[in-house]
Formats: C-alpha cells, sequence, structure tokens
C-alpha cells in the first residue's frame, strides 16, 4: 500500500516542471493548512523548487502575513477571489518564488460567510501576473481539502507546461 496520500495527484510532475524551468513556488494556505506545501516537499527534489510558505487559517493572519489587504477582508470576506488572489502574491513575494499559490475556502461542515461548503478559491501568482479561480469541490472535509490540493498542483503543471510550449 503507497501511505503517500497525494499519490494520485501531479505533484511529482508539478516538481518536475518546475525544475525544468529552473523556477520555485510558494504558498499561503488557508483551508488546506499546509496540505499543498507538504505534497510538494513529499516529492524528491523539492528542496530545490519549493521556496517555502504561510497557514494562514485565521483570517486576521490572512492580513498581517498573508498580504490580503484589510480592505479586501471588510469587503469580500476571508473566502473570496481577491483574497485568494492577494495571498498568491503574498506567497511569490515574501518567500522570493516565481510562483505563488492562495488557497481559501470552506471545507465544512457549515457554510462560512454565506459562501457554501465546497466553495474554493485558488490564487495563482506567476511570471504573467495573478488570478483566482473558484472552484466548487464536493465531500467530506478531507475530501474538499485534498481537492483543492488537486486542482491546485494540475493548475500549475498546466501554466508551466503552457509557458513551456511557447
Amino acid at each position: 500500500m503507497n501511505s503517500d496520500p497525494f499519490a494520485r495527484t501531479a505533484v511529482r510532475e508539478l516538481v518536475s516542471e518546475l525544475a525544468q524551468a529552473g523556477q520555485t513556488v510558494a504558498t499561503a494556505e488557508s483551508l488546506t493548512a499546509g496540505l499543498l506545501a507538504g505534497a510538494i516537499a513529499g516529492v524528491p527534489g523539492a528542496s530545490d523548487v519549493l521556496r517555502g510558505g504561510v497557514i494562514v487559517y485565521a483570517t486576521d493572519l490572512k492580513h498581517s502575513i498573508g498580504g490580503v489587504d484589510a480592505d479586501v477582508l471588510a469587503a469580500q470576506g476571508p473566502v473570496a477571489a481577491a483574497t485568494a488572489e492577494q495571498l498568491a502574491v503574498g506567497a511569490k513575494t515574501t518567500c522570493g518564488a516565481d510562483w505563488g499559490v492562495g488557497l481559501t475556502g470552506v471545507a465544512g461542515p457549515d457554510t462560512q460567510d454565506g459562501r457554501a461548503v465546497g466553495t474554493v478559491f485558488l490564487g495563482i501568482a506567476g511570471p504573467d501576473g495573478a488570478e483566482a479561480i473558484q472552484l466548487a469541490l464536493t465531500g467530506d472535509r478531507w475530501q474538499i481539502r485534498l481537492g483543492a490540493v488537486e486542482s491546485a498542483v494540475s493548475e500549475l503543471v498546466h501554466r508551466l507546461r503552457a509557458r513551456r510550449s511557447r
């Protein structure tokens, strides 16, 4: 039995793509609480591509160490596209990485700030700018959190491969 809970994700491909590109990644994670950084760190060679990350589970930490503007948090809340995008930029900037990933969302079992369980925002900041993607994930807390990691890994692999093929 494989003891790697991320064996079904493309995390090995992500580490390989980053290494081939000579680029690095950093994370700012809320609902995943470090699972993305942990998944990357579980791959041999990760020390060449993973700069670091922050866990910003509490809303105030999204501002104080995650880099999210207080006005964005006040107006849109901790689970929002702008929050995820600014978390990604904050991770990239703070850790001096080529890529930043921000993850925020509702893993359940209850709604949060009017957001349904499974609502996740994935922020990606890279050489071409930053944006956020809204995800609608299903399952229990663990499945939603793993789904967020899988989505982040897949999106990064896609973007790295698209840049390479230019």
